[in-house]
């Protein structure tokens, strides 16, 4: 069964009282629509959110402190942004691999999981097969400890870990997308102060320039191991 919802707060009930009811931590994302309403599917315990002007417009998670949201693998969505969609909100991961895919077309993920906190074994996310705007995904967010970028065109590369938990960030067979910024002295609003590692694994010799040289005259960083592997 089905029920749709207008506003968030009518969503946000819904969610809690599903949760209570099944004796459950949390729903699982099921996609978006471009009704402007949140749906619920009662069967499966998964929900819809609204894709407004190509926006997937998400709730005040941090109204759900001990309600979570389980992903799926593949998060791809024609056309759609996911900027700000799970600011705030509980991630819980699951008890094998934990893998995003956000798919082959342009997709902005600005600030998806800004402050958000991740329950996943292990504390490891891999981002893969996706060309995004990473602009301030994992800001202030915590419980994550790695994340790999793989097979992955980025842009954006601003605040994407800053004030975050994450220790070890990892790019595998990445690549700045067309248009390319200027990151050049500018880790210390990139990267998290406490990351110990930095992989970058077979990627090209422009995308690996671009990351070395955010480094260039920055203080802070003379801990951090850099691994380039080819």
């Amino acid at each position: 069964m089905y029920k749709n919802f207008r506003t968030s707060k009518e969503f946000i009930d819904a969610y809690e009282d599903l949760c209570e009811k099944q004796c459950i931590t949390s729903l699982k994302y099921g996609g978006s629509q471009d009704l402007n309403m949140y749906t619920i599917d009662y069967a499966e315990n998964e929900f819809i959110l609204p894709d407004v002007n190509n926006r997937i417009i998400g709730v005040h998670w941090t109204d759900l402190p001990h309600r979570g949201v389980r992903l799926p693998e593949d998060m791809y969505m024609f056309g759609a942004s996911y900027d700000g969609t799970f600011e705030g909100a509980l991630i819980i991961g699951h008890s094998g691999d934990n893998k995003l895919s956000f798919g082959g077309q342009y997709t902005d993920v600005k600030g998806v999981f800004y402050n958000a906190e991740f329950h996943i074994l292990e504390g490891e996310l891999t981002i893969f097969d996706s060309i995004l705007n990473i602009n301030s995904m994992f800001y202030y967010s915590n419980g994550l400890q790695d994340v790999i970028f793989k097979n992955c065109e980025l842009a954006g590369i601003t605040n994407v870990f800053l004030d975050s938990d994450v220790r070890h960030v990892t790019f595998d067979n990445c690549s700045e997308m067309y248009v390319r910024g200027d990151y050049k002295g500018l880790a210390s609003t990139i990267f998290a102060s406490r990351t110990k590692k930095l992989t970058l694994k077979n990627c090209k010799a422009d995308f690996v320039n671009t990351v070395i040289g955010m480094f260039d005259g920055v203080d802070g960083f003379e801990n951090l191991e850099i691994n380039i592997i080819d």
